[in-house]
């Protein structure tokens, strides 16, 4: 049973959490305790907190037996709201594998309890209290979804998945932990594999997270001059480049590098990066709508133009004729590409956060960072807060 939960029209992206990569996923706020003596095999139970959707928090319980492989599990894990919350907040959970979570918790500290047994005959048992703390529910940006269908993917600050399209209406939340020691500010998504969906989050320090997917490397180790703001993955899914908002490029896996504006002279710092899938080179926008081309050819950019407000992303046709670029107010400027609309003008909720391409139709979706999604050109699938028609 979940803990508390939030009415969303959104179903948020199936994510398959791989075992040997959980303690480097899930890096922050770990704590361990061994099951009772008297059981015949002591089990561990690793319980973390991390971001799962817009505003919420969940804890996430892995189970580790020293026989080997966790199997056959039964139990329950509960949380209850140890005050500093007005009412009464909190739930139970029937564990059935060995990574389980309550979902959807609001901010505040709880009483957590588990007590479990496995197939082998392994004990698990944790009491402690654990801190939910508040996640970041921005949405950060959007992409199109590469599996059959379409779609559009939004992700937030927090490392939560929105995932809308036609193939999405069985979608149930499963869960991953990322804790990112910084704000989520690049996203890349390759079409599921047998193990489920496959991502990579880049956060402001330079770190990159490869959920389901190949680790090629991270500026995480690295002195930066600036924060990451934007990642893109190659083409052909075997490489990724992170770029800095003094525009340093780092390129990892099969990424070539062609040069960055780092150390070169900005009027404004740069906000967004997209890839010519004709040529696999890059494109980096400042938020002025200044464009610098690397092995890649230039369109034209916004920069010689008045803005009502910055640019705040890019993205690349996936054929690489070209590329367009949008500003916080919703504004969109084709370069090579067709024009099918923008929010400029319109009233808006909350400021627009990223742009992204559909394959299917050669529209666009626009985001926003309260999760509202705009379709131009494309289909709409619906957004947080707004049922698709």
């Amino acid at each position: 049973m979940a803990l508390v939960r939030k009415p969303s029209k959104g179903k948020l992206a199936a994510v398959a959490v791989v075992l040997a990569a959980v303690a480097n996923i899930l890096g922050l706020g770990i704590s361990s305790q061994a099951a009772s003596a008297a059981a015949p095999a002591n089990g561990t139970v690793t319980i973390t907190q991390s971001c799962y959707d817009l505003g919420y928090t969940s804890f996430l319980a892995v189970l580790t037996s020293p026989l080997g492989t966790v199997r056959g599990v039964s139990g329950t894990m509960s949380a209850w709201a140890k005050g500093g919350i007005a009412g009464t907040y909190g739930g139970q959970l029937a564990l059935t594998s060995n990574i389980d979570a309550l979902v959807h918790v609001y901010p505040g500290t709880y009483a957590v309890q588990l007590s479990a047994r496995d197939a082998q005959g392994t004990t698990y048992n944790y009491s402690g209290t654990m801190v939910a703390l508040d996640c970041n529910n921005d949405v950060a940006g959007i992409q199109a979804d590469p599996n059959p269908g379409g779609g559009y993917l939004a992700y937030t600050g927090g490392a939560a998945v929105l995932s809308h399209g036609p193939s999405h209406a069985a979608d149930e939340p499963s869960f991953l932990a990322t804790d990112p020691h910084a704000s989520i500010v690049g996203f890349g998504v390759n079409a599921s594999n047998a193990n489920g969906d496959s991502y990579y989050f880049a956060d402001a320090e330079g770190g990159v997270f490869a959920i389901n997917a190949p680790f090629y490397g991270s500026a995480s180790g690295l002195t930066l001059h600036a924060p990451i703001v934007a990642m893109a993955l190659t083409p052909d899914h075997g490489g990724y480049w992170l770029v800095g908002a003094d525009g340093g490029v780092f390129a990892f896996g099969d990424a070539g590098y062609y040069g960055s504006m780092g150390g070169g002279s900005l009027q404004q710092p740069i906000v967004g990066m997209a890839v010519d899938a004709a040529t696999g080179g890059y494109w980096l926008v400042g938020a002025d709508g200044g464009v610098f081309a690397f092995h890649a050819p230039f369109y034209g950019s916004a920069g010689s133009l008045h803005l009502n407000s910055p640019i705040v992303g890019m993205e690349s046709a996936p054929s690489g004729t070209g590329y367009r670029l949008v500003g916080s107010d919703g504004g969109v400027f084709s370069y090579n590409e067709p024009f099918h609309g923008s929010m400029a003008g319109q009233h808006l909720a909350a400021p627009v956060v990223g742009i992204a391409e559909d394959p299917a139709t050669g529209g666009y979706w626009v985001a926003s960072a309260d999760g509202g999604v705009f379709a131009f050109g494309a289909p709409f699938y619906g957004a947080e807060n707004q049922p698709a028609p």
